[in-house]
């Protein structure tokens, strides 16, 4: 995952693959007093997510990008699908 710090401030995102399915799982949290929404950059092949916790986009928004709204000081834990 890809959000750089000026473009959504209070956003800390880091997305990890999985060595064995080659899954990306995907880390975001809020670190601010309100709540945001944001496009963060993922794998292109990510293509639909299930919620691990929090709240995740079932879809990728456009190839290589999830939108996320993480509620204040909140966090989302999403696990791209493999096909």
């Amino acid at each position: 995952a890809r959000a750089r710090a000026g473009d959504t401030p209070g956003l800390f995102a880091v997305s990890r693959f999985d060595p064995v399915t080659g899954a990306e799982m995907l880390l975001a949290y809020n670190t601010s007093a309100k709540p945001l929404t944001s496009a963060i950059q993922v794998e292109t092949r990510s293509a639909r997510f299930d919620t691990l916790a929090g709240a995740c986009a079932a879809r990728a928004t456009a190839p290589g990008s999830v939108t996320l709204t993480i509620p204040a000081f909140g966090y989302a834990v999403c696990a791209a699908e493999t096909r």
